[in-house]
């Protein structure tokens, strides 16, 4: 069998690069966007929430029963699937709604407390990315669909109090699959396509201004 003499993919995008913008995307602003809801929140002079810690998990799912303490708060990230009927561009690129649904996990010193943690971090959340859509780059826009608390304390005992905010939201991509790229035949062993380069010995320089760079 004679392969073509370059084989193209094209653009491609999985869940995981959807989970992983969001992720990267609240990881890098969330200590300024907290730090302004405990300012927002120092308005209210019956209640003294002082610092709030920033995330210190980004789960895919989540057991608060079992929950280790040291891991709250916690953002858990779930990326279920597409929304709607993706649509055909021109040039064969396919967009397309994917739904990513957001849960903050608080734990606080009384029921009062609590609820107020989980809707200051939902809040900063929501402000994040609707406010920086493109998630770095990646996304062509954002929608705000759903924001939800919890009614009750999901676990209440002597040693903390636990409640969850959710946020679902529909991330617009471009590129999710090119219908006019990929090979025509199966490639062999799984071998490189045609074209690739096998790289013998890497070489990587690291210039300045790597860390920072804006989302």
């Amino acid at each position: 069998m004679t392969l073509p003499l370059a084989i193209s993919f094209g653009d491609y995008i999985t869940a995981t690069d959807v989970s992983n913008a969001v992720q990267s995307t609240i990881s890098y602003w969330s200590e300024t966007y907290l730090a302004e809801m405990a300012r927002h929140d120092g308005q209210d002079p019956t209640t003294e929430l002082g610092f709030l810690p920033d995330f210190a998990s980004y789960p895919d799912s989540l057991d608060l029963s079992r929950f280790p303490e040291e891991q709250l708060p916690a953002c858990i990230l779930v990326v279920p699937g597409v929304s709607l009927q993706p649509e055909k561009r021109g040039g064969g690129k396919i967009s397309a709604l994917w739904k990513v649904a957001i849960g903050v996990a608080v734990t606080g010193q009384d029921k009062p407390t609590t609820i107020k943690l989980a809707q200051l971090y939902t809040t900063a959340v929501r402000m994040i990315i609707l406010q920086h859509p493109s998630l770095g780059g990646f996304a062509t826009g954002v929608m705000w669909n759903r924001e939800e608390f919890t009614g009750n304390i999901i676990r209440a005992d002597d040693a903390r109090t636990l409640a969850v905010g959710v946020l679902d939201f529909n991330v617009s991509v471009d590129g999710n699959v090119d219908v006019n790229q990929g090979p025509v035949e199966p490639i062999p062993n799984n071998e490189p396509p045609t074209g690739w380069t096998t790289v013998e010995t890497p070489s990587i320089t690291l210039t300045g201004n790597a860390v920072g760079t804006e989302l």
